[in-house]
């Protein structure tokens, strides 16, 4: 095992978590700063270790800390319906957009920040990279991942775990998924019930977001297992 591969991989992993933490908390705030009510703020994903009450959210952390989400009151829905004057779909179609918006907002302007970005061409480079490792994670990530290290080696942990907040928050801009990013919120500026077209999509991202999950697992698992 390669240490200093293993060592970026961690950094990695943080920065992947960091980056979804970041964009939740900012709906979060952005949904209390509308008086929306929060119906639950999940941390992870898989069965459910501990949580808590914060005012009328439930605060859930779950096993594998890979992934946030925030569901709030929407009228929309069944599962979260409840006092007209607090629900999400009572607020203006630019407030709608704007909360769930705001959770793509947030990683890539700090991690942007961090990462001391100074155009749109160098910002766009990563997410191109990142989707051409998916495709092949055993040729073109590891010549990625390669570059990765020396970047870490250049400019330090933290901006090498600040690059995968940015990519993340890069990724949300596309509307892959009806509960995150910027599909997220042109769901939220749907006025009409929307959940006829949720199975379809809900499917597809699920299937996207396997495939990437999986793709940089093995990717990660080769190079940090190579000499």
């Amino acid at each position: 095992m390669n240490e200093s591969h293993l060592t970026l991989v961690l950094a990695a992993a943080a920065g992947l978590g960091a980056s979804a933490y970041l964009g939740t908390v900012a709906m979060y705030g952005a949904g209390k700063f509308f008086r929306v009510r929060v119906c639950e703020l999940g941390f992870g994903v898989g069965p459910k270790l501990f949580g808590f009450q914060l005012g009328s959210a439930e605060v859930g952390f779950r096993l594998f800390p890979i992934n946030s989400f925030v569901r709030f009151q929407d009228n929309r829905f069944p599962a979260s319906q409840g006092d007209p004057k607090t629900s999400m779909d009572s607020r203006p179609c630019w407030v709608r957009f704007l909360i769930p918006f705001l959770g793509c907002l947030v990683p890539l302007a700090i991690g942007g920040s961090l990462l001391g970005m100074a155009n749109a061409r160098e910002a766009f480079f990563p997410l191109v990279e990142f989707i051409k490792g998916t495709i092949s994670p055993f040729g073109y990530a590891q010549e990625f991942l390669r570059s990765y290290e020396d970047f870490r080696r250049e400019n330090g942990i933290l901006r090498a775990a600040a690059l995968p907040v940015f990519i993340t928050g890069s990724l949300s801009l596309l509307p892959i998924s009806p509960f995150a990013g910027l599909g997220q919120a042109l769901v939220a500026i749907r006025k009409n019930d929307c959940q006829g077209h949720m199975p379809a999509w809900s499917g597809v991202s699920l299937f996207v977001f396997l495939a990437i999950i999986c793709a940089w697992i093995a990717a990660a698992a080769v190079f940090v297992f190579s000499k």
